[in-house]
């Protein structure tokens, strides 16, 4: 019971948000009593159903048998006791013996002093981890059917939180009710809200505040009388128990403090035989909080022991329970509890160990010899063939040598029988484990889906489990995500303190004053952030695939209302497949074939807009419904507002005009530019360039160069000297430097020395 917690005013409750508070008493009230008697009536009679006794005999099994790898040595489990018989001989007048045989009560002729080790394999155990990993691999989705799209969104968005949201326990819930259900046949979990904070530095620190799962246990969950398969409305009646430490309830519920040193009024009522039997220990120092709901009565009560907690209607607005319940197979539609693959395979199981047995033991008769030696005196006719063992041979007596060769591997191939059989029984074959596959994709993708197909009752009864769970989580959303949470803070320091501590909470305050006007305290309400990545206008608009924005749970409620976006018929369609474990080289390999499929559309599509706007849309039409298959979103290839707008056939937008080209003086700073376009832009400008012979035309304000006698026939240098401007084929339009001025810069004057010197 210790996840039952709620904070508030700094002081711990046991409460999960919905219960109201019990004042202290000194005795209970006579309605208290009738409470308490009520609930153990039900219990009684919910054990005593013949479904109820049943199911604990196989649950008793499933204990003792799902996991027992315990290896003996020499002892068969399956042989404890057994008959066998003594021979008498009686030596006669004649010489002949008469034998006389009787029989006898064998006790522990497992002792045979062998060494070959006896152990179960865990094939069941094995078989449904591997249906569980393959049905729970991903939480669930679901398309949400509402009257109001932009209130069906945030439903759909808000129950999806709940399952991957930090300590609401979606996943976990998911798988172990998932082995559940496949182990003993059904399963149930718990829905509800809860709210979990500490104190730290004086302040509250809310650790979890929202919609909370998590798996019931079988062995401690009992169905109402009426309960059946084939009536949905029967399952609603659950009692059901948990253990919390009797310190905790006792700061939990201040008020049972009063009856503690009753006698046999909280201790020995409230720690139950179920807890004694599940853990001794625990159960000393624990107490039992008992919940019985029935959606039909519209009643609620919580106990512990003799003291009643709660006593009243649903917590729930809309009368919703917090158990949902499915069943694997269905043997018997009156039999609440269906029918698991344990007791499916448990015949073969027990074969398959049992074969194995025997094969190590012929295997060691194979090796050890069969040793005899005289009869000294009457006894038994047995025969043990056992390491370093000598059995009596008896007076007139022979021994028939019986070869055993081959009988091995006929019991290999027996074993290998079961194992068969238990994947026909089942479904759950070597291609679900994932270590055989075919030739090709298409023939394994075939074959697993089939494999699935034998798997779909399951599947099937989750599913409608999680639609259920999916309106009473969506219940709870709307109970108290618009409700803030308060908490009474005593100074501007712990105020700014809580606020520091829980980050992702809007927090508002208030100050609190006595009759004197006097500041006594602040009154802080905190809301939930929400991360949502869609919007709508006030015309009702839905704007998805938006920027993420950040807004308070109060504050989105509130925002719909004032819009008037509010539910009427609200539905959630849980899809079965979107929990199967995909297969990351099926979905390589299919979208390498879908991607030339899409791109071809997706251009045709574009094409088709302007030349004809309903083929455009009737293409996109059909290419949505293709990826809808294919569990793609149409948005990831295309943005909405395209595909809305070609949807509508609306002509594509004109593409703006290319800019004006500006001319070069406006582009291009005059001194930077080369010089035939520093000359284009003086023309531009009306300037005439200089016509002074050899003198360069140069920008204003600068210093023109030095005009220097070019020397004559000297290579690599011109004679010309207007040298910036070409005058023939020869010559390049900017000064030229002598061959030899790189060498001359970079090793000094004695590079340009002759090559060969003179002698």
């Amino acid at each position: 019971m210790n996840d039952e917690m709620e904070v508030s005013n700094s002081k711990p409750t046991l409460d999960d948000g919905t219960n109201p508070k019990k004042t202290g008493k000194n005795s209970p009230s006579e309605s208290d009593k009738a409470a308490y008697a009520f609930v153990e009536n039900k219990k009684k009679n919910m054990k005593k159903s013949q479904y109820r006794e049943r199911f604990d005999a196989l649950a008793a099994e499933i204990d003792l048998n799902i996991i027992n790898t315990t290896v003996s040595y020499g002892e068969k489990i399956y042989e404890k006791t057994g008959w066998g018989s003594m021979v008498m001989y009686n030596k006669m007048s004649n010489g002949a013996y008469d034998i006389n045989v009787y029989p006898q009560k064998i006790a522990d002729r497992d002792q045979n002093r062998s060494g070959v080790p006896v152990s179960q394999e865990p094939i069941a155990l094995s078989k449904i981890l591997i249906a569980t990993s393959v049905l729970a691999g991903k939480v669930p989705d679901a398309e949400v059917i509402c009257d109001d799209k932009v209130y069906g969104k945030a439903a759909y968005e808000l129950w999806k939180r709940t399952w991957y949201l930090k300590g609401a326990n979606g996943q976990s819930t998911l798988e172990r009710s998932y082995q559940n259900l496949l182990t003993y046949g059904w399963m149930a979990f718990r829905t509800y809200p809860r709210r979990v904070a500490v104190k730290r530095n004086g302040v509250d620190k809310i650790l979890f505040d929202d919609i909370y799962r998590e798996p019931m246990d079988p062995k401690r969950t009992w169905l109402g009388l009426g309960a059946n398969v084939g009536d949905y409305w029967s399952q609603f009646e659950v009692y059901y128990e948990k253990d919390i430490p009797k310190d905790e309830f006792c700061s939990m519920v201040p008020e049972a403090k009063t009856f503690k040193g009753r006698k046999n009024y909280l201790e020995s009522c409230s720690t139950s035989e179920e807890a004694k039997d599940e853990n001794q220990l625990k159960s000393e120092h624990s107490f039992t909080i008992g919940y019985y709901e029935n959606v039909l009565l519209n009643k609620y009560i919580v106990k512990c022991g003799k003291y009643i907690i709660y006593n009243g209607e649903l917590p729930n607005d809309e009368s919703y329970g917090s158990i949902v319940v499915a069943r694997c197979f269905v043997k018997n539609i009156l039999d609440p509890y269906g029918v698991g693959l344990y007791e499916m395979m448990r015949g073969n199981t027990a074969l398959f160990s049992y074969i194995n047995s025997l094969n190590a033991q012929q295997v060691e008769a194979e090796i050890f010899p069969l040793l005899f030696g005289p009869q000294v005196q009457n006894g038994t006719n047995t025969y043990k063939r056992s390491p370093n063992v000598i059995n009596p041979k008896n007076p007139g007596t022979t021994i028939d040598v019986i070869k055993t060769s081959g009988n091995v591997q006929q019991g290999i191939a027996f074993g290998r029988d079961q194992k068969v059989s238990i994947e026909e029984n089942t479904g759950v074959n070597n291609i679900v484990a994932g270590q055989n596959a075919e030739s090709t994709l298409g023939s394994t993708v075939i074959l697993k889906e089939a494999a699935y197909n034998r798997l779909t009752p399951p599947k099937n009864s989750m599913m409608n489990a999680l639609q259920t769970d999916a309106h009473i989580a969506f219940s709870w959303i709307e109970q108290t995500y618009p409700v803030d949470k308060v908490f009474m803070i005593d100074s501007d320091e712990n105020l700014a303190a809580f606020a520091q501590a829980n980050p992702d909470y809007f927090i508002e305050s208030q100050e609190v004053v006595d009759d004197n006007d006097q500041l006594v305290g602040y009154v802080a309400a905190a809301s939930r952030n929400l991360r949502l990545n869609f919007d709508f206008t006030q015309e009702g608009k839905l704007l998805e695939d938006v920027p993420t924005r950040t807004i308070s749970a109060k504050r989105l409620f509130d925002e719909m209302s004032e819009n008037g976006h509010k539910k009427s018929y609200i539905e959630f369609i849980i899809d079965p497949d979107s929990m199967l474990l995909p297969s990351m080289e099926i979905q390589k390999q299919n979208f390498m074939a879908l991607f030339p499929i899409i791109t071809n559309q997706i251009n045709l599509i574009f094409q088709l807009r302007s030349s004809d706007p309903e083929a455009a849309s009737a293409q996109l039409k059909t290419l949505n419904q293709l990826l809808k298959i294919q569990k793609e979103n149409i948005y990831d290839y295309i943005p909405k507002q395209q595909y809305d707008a070609i949807i509508a056939m609306e002509p594509p937008l004109t593409p703006p005009a290319p800019p004006e080209r500006k001319a070069p003086e406006e582009t291009l700073n005059y001194k930077d530019a080369p010089p035939d376009v520093q000359r284009e832009i003086e023309e531009r400008a009306g300037l005439t360039p200089s016509r002074m012979e050899g003198v360069p035309s140069q920008t204003p304000g600068t210093v023109p160069p030095v005009k220097n006698k070019a020397p004559e026939n000297v290579p690599g240098i011109s004679s010309e000297t207007d040298i910036t401007r070409p005058k023939g084929q020869n010559q390049i339009a900017r000064p030229q430097s002598p061959m030899g001025a790189s060498n001359d810069a970079s090793m000094g004057r004695a590079a340009n020395l002759p090559f060969f010197p003179n002698a």
